[in-house]
């Protein structure tokens, strides 16, 4: 099983006892028949339970805020030395929980509990479509069986409370009882009034009514950009706060040159700050506490050098120097998908020779032997409006090289990324590029084996960002995706004008490219061996949903349902996801292979049409608006 955290699917894989260190455990959907299975989770939610109803929960920040005013309140995150663990509990990482990270299980009779002194105690985490049912015992009675079940995700909000008169020690149990169908249970916090209420106020916590501009019961703290050199200039954006609480940001725990903040009515505030000049390089991190000092929320930046590293940018970038050959490509191809694009694409711009003269040349380690995460990343975004290269043939030993660019062309030359760490968020990750292009990008996982827990290791992800091309990308042994394409809630939108050329992608041991959402053209190459589909478009969210306008043309597809992922695969599947909203439009033409069974629904304009199976198999399209069907070969619709 795996569990929705707002922006794509977080693993449940098991690891006991709980992990120290981050895995970011994020995933993605099933395909199109795991909405099957949804709707059997949600009859589920029929039958009766004593418990809370997870559409009316407040959130924790509103929780902590109405303690505050008249007590003492201590937060305990998940990690807190005073919460004893039994049964499997992993851990998953999402900006939107209290703490940003959880401990989730889905274990039968898995425990959490801690002892504590106070006057009320409360469990706070998340609710979504597959979260499940758990008994809290408060000294060792059964008090509530909570249902953590709901429609849609959310975070940190307020799952149990249970208050006394007086100030007394007691302990809070949670006790997971693997709901059928949708098993998981996460804590994010226990949050303890630990003194009497001064003030004679009602103290029961009620739901406050959202702002129009933040979303009920789900506390955030964005930045507006997670990495770079010290000194840099950033800001934290606070929404799900109660309106007009105030309090102090921290780096590190330390608040020297920190700001503070105080919230508008509506619960959010823009607060800006500066990672100070002296920051040594590697990963700082910045709180933001109330004004009894708990932390509310915990948020990473990585320092990658100090200011003076960074070359000036170019007054006027070009994607090709003058002395660049003439057949270089351009950085926004005319092939990118329109609209509701109809004709096939026009041919592909072709790589530049090797004898392209580069700006620059990657000098970083090529055997190997240690690794090359953080510089790699260094001179990626360095050079933007620059051609650079990779050394030829080279290897390079990474775990996930996150980086953003504009106005940028990466020639690979034979180069080799090679994932050193199993199951990490993306191998190869953009964020928000612009007018990016890489030429024969190598990327290899660490293995050809499917495991929730490891899910989310994608070979190339691209989170947003417009005009960016893959030529030849060549993906081998990713435990997740070949190639993702999505976004970044909260951070950007889905991508426009994603080209892929000739994708080379096998033995990835979820699907072969997954474009979740963004505007999205692949065309040529091959697929193999790939645990589920050989191409996935299923969104997550109706943003991600309107954004579809996707071209698979060309593209030979084989071995699909290659590994025990639990589902049936497609060589295309344009399914519903977890998301009804209707994409703009699905084009698929021109695709050959083995076994191309096809799916396309909640599509407005659809085009199926001279695709060629060896095999006979079908083509599942239903609730489209416009469907153009034809010339297909060996694939009947039903």
């Amino acid at each position: 099983m795996s569990f929705w955290d707002g922006t794509r699917w977080i693993d449940d894989g098991a690891k006991s006892p709980p992990p120290l260190a981050p895995t970011r455990g994020r995933r993605r959907l099933r395909d199109w028949g795991a909405t099957g299975i949804m709707l059997v989770a949600f009859a589920g939610l029929l039958l009766p339970v004593i418990g809370v109803s997870a559409s009316s929960l407040p959130s924790g920040a509103a929780l902590v805020a109405d303690w505050s005013a008249s007590a003492k309140v201590s937060i305990y995150s998940e990690t807190s030395s005073k919460i004893d663990y039994t049964g499997t509990w992993t851990r998953a990482d999402y900006r939107g929980y209290m703490s940003g990270h959880v401990l989730f299980s889905n274990q039968r009779h898995a425990t959490a509990a801690m002892t504590f002194t106070g006057t009320a105690v409360s469990w706070i985490g998340p609710v979504g479509p597959t979260r499940g049912q758990a008994n809290v015992y408060i000294d060792g009675a059964l008090v509530k069986t909570v249902n953590t079940h709901a429609s849609s995700f959310k975070t940190a909000l307020v799952l149990f409370v249970k208050q006394w008169s007086s100030v007394g020690t007691h302990r809070i149990t949670i006790d997971v009882l693997a709901t059928r169908g949708h098993p998981t249970v996460a804590l994010d916090a226990f949050v303890v009034r630990t003194s009497s209420p001064t003030l004679a106020a009602d103290a029961r916590v009620k739901p406050r009514p959202a702002a129009t501009n933040v979303s009920q019961g789900n506390v955030k703290v964005l930045l507006s950009n997670d990495i770079g050199p010290a000194g840099t200039s950033i800001v934290l954006s606070l929404s799900g706060f109660a309106g007009g609480s105030s309090g102090q940001i921290d780096l590190d725990g330390s608040t020297d040159g920190m700001p503070t903040y105080t919230t508008a009515s509506n619960g959010t505030a823009k607060v800006p700050l500066t990672i100070p000049a002296n920051a040594s390089i590697g990963q700082h991190q910045i709180n933001t506490r109330n004004l009894h000092g708990d932390s509310l929320m915990m948020r990473i930046f990585e320092v990658t050098g100090s200011v003076g590293d960074a070359p000036a940018p170019t007054l006027a970038p070009t994607i090709a120097p003058a002395d660049a050959p003439t057949t270089a490509p351009t950085v926004a191809p005319t092939s990118a998908p329109t609209a509701a694009p109809t004709a096939a694409p026009t041919a592909a711009p072709t790589a530049p020779p090797a004898s392209a003269t580069y700006d620059a040349v990657f000098t970083g380690d090529a055997t190997g032997a240690t690794d090359v995460t953080t510089s790699l990343r260094t001179f990626l975004q360095s050079h933007n409006g620059q051609h650079v290269a990779l050394a030829v043939n080279g290897v390079y030993k990474v775990t996930t090289v996150r980086f953003t660019a504009n106005n940028l062309m990466v020639d690979f030359r034979g180069a080799r990324i090679q994932a050193s760490q199993a199951g990490v968020y993306g191998i190869l990750r953009t964020q928000g590029a612009t007018n990016l292009v890489l030429n024969d990008a190598k990327v290899y996982g660490t293995g050809y084996t499917y495991a929730l827990s490891t899910e989310s290791e994608h070979g190339i992800e691209i989170d947003g960002g417009s005009n960016i091309t893959l030529n030849d990308p060549y993906i081998r042994n990713t435990r997740g995706d070949g190639i993702y394409i999505g976004y970044d809630s909260g951070l950007n939108v889905p991508p426009t004008g994603v080209v892929i050329n000739d994708p080379n992608v096998e033995h990835a041991s979820r699907n072969g490219i997954s474009p979740v959402g963004g505007q999205v053209t692949i065309r040529g190459g091959h697929i193999d061996y790939v645990g589920l589909h050989g191409i996935d478009f299923e969104p997550n969210d109706a943003i991600e949903a309107l954004s579809i306008r996707g071209v698979v043309d060309g593209v030979d597809i084989r071995h699909t349902s290659n590994l025990p992922v639990g589902f049936t695969g497609c060589a295309v599947s344009a399914g519903w996801g977890y998301e009804s909203a209707m994409k703009p439009s699905i084009t698929i033409q021109n695709v050959t292979g083995d076994l191309v069974r096809l799916a396309v629904m909640s599509t407005t304009t659809a085009r199926v049409v001279n695709n060629t199976s060896d095999n006979q198999t079908i083509a599942e399209i239903s609730g489209n608006t416009s469907v153009t069907y034809s010339g297909n070969v060996r694939i009947t619709r039903q």
